[in-house]
């Protein structure tokens, strides 16, 4: 098992590899888009302010997580993956 800092970019490639395959052509017409359109030229520093705000409330979010996984959050926890599945079986 790998572990430290060559298993997180083994991590994080595995989430964004699959990803980017999914969704390259997306990209890029929004891209394209964002680049030859005025009104849509800020759609690409959207998720960079998300990430920022959420990199500035990290403390915050940790504060308001809970510890330990509960029941209730488990349930909540399936019936989201439940609603994803079925969303993604019917796209």
């Amino acid at each position: 098992m790998v572990r430290g800092r060559p298993a997180t970019i083994l991590k994080v490639l595995a989430i964004l590899g699959p990803w980017l395959l999914i969704y390259w052509q997306d990209l890029e017409v929004v891209a394209g888009d964002a680049i030859n359109s005025e009104v849509m030229n800020y759609i690409i520093v959207i998720p960079f302010f998300i990430g920022y705000a959420i990199y500035r409330k990290r403390r915050v979010l940790q504060a308001v997580t809970p510890l330990e996984n509960s029941r209730q959050i488990r349930n909540v926890e399936t019936g989201v993956g439940a609603s994803l599945l079925l969303t993604s079986f019917i796209l």
